[in-house]
């Protein structure tokens, strides 16, 4: 009995120690392999963005669609044509890596084409990663300027960054952080915030402490086991229903008193006309900040390239609001939607004035975008452009960039 006894502790001491070996040369190898590590390692278990002092966030390298700069590319190149700056209209939430538009330009152009939009950043996060971007040699820098938020993140950089208060007055900037601090805009925004549906994969596995939930997040044999069986089972996340009946039912009496069903010509959307006008009203200090901190970056970007005989160029994004309201008529519009339309508007009309009389080009896509093949955007609350909306912009920037690059 003592030898089967000790015949099965050695086997099992062998089995232990084989495991161990295993784990450790798959450590070793997903810490040389970013593939690797992406493979085995949940996805859940991987935070897709990296708090910065700067910048407020950046995007994380170990982030399976991101590259080694925490991009939405699949490689940092040695050189790109294009580099294109904006946040998540151009990085493309919503969409599969080969959808969001700039993916769309490079292959319509076939011109080398890097995306470096990010969620969250606005006109101050652009500014301060110029440089980067400017060393991959590009002969043209487009930023994507999207009128939903960048007005509002172009005050808040430049509220808490010291060396980018000098872009707006200074007594336009004091009223516009008094404003603030009374009634922040985020704590207006929470109601809409809540739309949010949380991400399918188990809230207890991305913050637990349970064995199972540590040996899933670290383990690399487990994560092996994972995607073997995943890759038999073929398993894929089931699509989110993306259609506005389905997302008027999930609302609440409160939500609903913030949206506006818009049904026309065979599209159909949630729009938030009274969310969207509150950052692109100059009325408020803090857009007029924001218009006034939206100049001096842009001059900024303008600056750094033409000192490294780069173009650089605008493409204008407009809020789904604006793509939307020129298909309703005047009684489905309502005040709200009319009033951001005309301050919408205004701003556009601003921008382009200032970047035209710099002779910085600039496209807007809006028309693009209201004459796309099928509705651009999802039926719910979401403002960011679908498929076809990325193809949509991607339509009208591919012919323009090809424009510019040959100097006509």
């Amino acid at each position: 009995m003592s030898s089967r006894a000790g015949r099965v502790v050695g086997t099992v001491a062998l089995f232990l120690g084989s495991l161990l070996l295993a784990e450790g040369a798959l450590q070793l190898l997903c810490a040389r392999s970013r593939a690797l590590d992406r493979l085995l390692t949940p996805r859940w278990a991987i935070p897709p963005t990296i708090p910065d002092a700067l910048l407020g966030a950046h995007g994380n390298p170990r982030w399976p669609e991101h590259d080694a700069w925490g991009f939405r590319n699949a490689a940092v190149p040695a050189r790109a044509d294009a580099v294109i700056l904006g946040d998540s209209q151009t990085y493309g939430t919503g969409v599969g890596p080969g959808e969001a538009w700039p993916g769309r330009v490079a292959v319509a152009t076939r011109l080398a084409v890097y995306n470096m939009g990010f969620p969250g950043w606005g006109p101050g996060q652009e500014a301060a990663v110029i440089d980067r971007a400017l060393t991959l040699r590009p002969r043209v820098v487009l930023y994507g300027v999207y009128f939903g938020n960048d007005l509002y993140d172009g005050f808040a950089f430049a509220a808490r960054t010291p060396s980018a208060r000098r872009f707006v007055p200074g007594a336009l900037l004091d009223t516009a952080i008094a404003f603030e601090a009374r009634a922040p805009m985020a704590q207006r925004f929470s109601a809409l915030f809540s739309l949010a549906e949380p991400r399918p994969d188990s809230a207890a596995y991305r913050t637990g402490t349970s064995v199972r939930a540590l040996v899933a997040r670290h383990s690399r044999l487990y994560g092996l086991a994972r995607a073997v069986a995943s890759a038999v089972r073929q398993e894929t996340e089931p699509p989110r229903a993306r259609d506005l009946e389905t997302a008027l039912g999930r609302l609440n009496e409160a939500q609903r008193r913030i949206v506006q069903p818009a049904r026309t010509s065979g599209w159909g959307t949630l729009l938030t006309p009274s969310y969207r006008n509150m950052v692109v009203d100059a009325s408020d200090p803090r857009i007029a900040a924001g218009l006034a901190a939206m100049r001096g970056f842009l001059a900024e970007l303008d600056e750094r390239c033409r000192a490294h005989g780069v173009r650089f160029a605008v493409v204008l994004i407009p809020t789904k609001e604006s793509v939307f309201a020129a298909r309703l008529s005047t009684a489905e519009r309502g005040a709200p939607l009319d009033s951001l339309v005309a301050n919408e508007g205004a701003d556009r009309d601003s921008l382009v004035a200032w970047l035209s009389g710099r002779g910085v080009p600039v496209l807007d896509v809006l028309p693009a975008l209201q004459r796309a093949s099928g509705q651009p955007y999802p039926g719910d609350t979401d403002g960011h452009p679908n498929p076809v909306g990325h193809q949509a912009i991607a339509g009208a920037v591919a012919g323009w960039l090809l424009t510019l690059l040959s100097g006509k």
